[in-house]
């Protein structure tokens, strides 16, 4: 059997205490090979510091945010109480034209300076929280960001396209994925004229609904059994918290599977091994 690298990224550090501590033990563990950044996130000063010992083993990177938190700085047009919109809402706004791109430009500057400024080092990587680093316009200022700040050599950014058929193999929520990819369509090929190196492949959407073990283990198995060298898997999860989550019981039961035993069996199983993306190899 031919081993497959996948880089296996949760997302969402920095959300919550326990988000952040549970990412922490299945990184130590071997169980990711990234983790990304929420620097908007309510305990992301106070959990970055646990980071730097793992910074050898993982990928580190930047979880750029555009909705549901509060900015770091002002934005009076895209938040003007103090809280960033919906997903809904700031795709559409990227779709019309009407995204305040000054403020974009400048808060995404801000994240990445709160990154840097917590953990001392760059970013291995950039992508958005809901995916909104790769909405039209938004990624340009991402491709800008990474020109200023990153070189090809060191870091590379989450692309979140696949083929339409290839979306549909793994057959998780579809729809969801079909449109995730057709917001994503460019976004490969404006990476490639930049010179920004990417993964080969994205798994990660579904519909958040409430599962078990044998689900969770389920979605897992179809995601990387339909993931390629160099894809990118991508997972949330963490223990709970007091803070409100609406995905906190799919980060729980999440964190019990790749926690336990029938996990490494599986990539065992499929013949894949979790990789950085520097780490990554020709198929062996």
């Amino acid at each position: 059997m031919r081993v497959r690298g996948v880089i296996f990224c949760a997302d969402d550090y920095g959300q919550a205490p326990g988000i952040s501590r549970g990412i922490v033990e299945l990184a130590a563990a071997g169980r990711l090979s990234a983790v990304s950044c929420l620097t908007t996130g309510p305990s992301w000063r106070r959990d970055a510091p646990a980071l730097k010992e793992l910074r050898d083993r993982i990928d580190i990177g930047l979880h750029l945010c555009l909705t549901e938190f509060a900015p770091l700085g002002p934005m009076p047009h895209l938040a003007p109480a103090g809280t960033l919109p919906g997903i809904g809402a700031v795709s559409v706004a990227a779709l019309s034209g009407r995204l305040p791109l000054g403020e974009v430009r400048d808060e995404l500057a801000r994240q990445y300076d709160a990154f840097t400024d917590a953990l001392g080092f760059a970013p291995d990587f950039l992508d958005g929280h809901q995916h909104a680093h790769s909405l039209p316009r938004v990624r340009d200022l991402v491709i800008d960001l990474f020109r200023t700040r990153l070189q090809p050599a060191q870091a590379y950014i989450r692309s979140c396209w696949e083929a339409p058929m290839s979306v549909m193999r793994p057959w998780i929520a579809v729809p969801k994925a079909l449109a995730l990819s057709a917001l994503n369509a460019g976004f490969p090929a404006a990476l490639a004229r930049a010179g920004i190196p990417a993964n080969q492949g994205y798994r990660g959407v579904h519909a958040f609904a409430p599962e078990g073990l044998a689900e969770v283990e389920d979605r897992f198995a179809r995601w990387f059994a339909h993931t390629g060298h160099g894809g990118l898997v991508n997972c949330h999860p963490g223990h709970g918290d007091p803070a409100p989550d609406p995905i906190a019981a799919t980060r729980a039961v999440e964190f019990a599977f790749l926690a336990g035993d029938r996990f490494p069996a599986l990539l065992e199983r499929l013949g894949v091994r979790l990789v950085r993306f520097r780490d990554l190899q020709p198929p062996s």
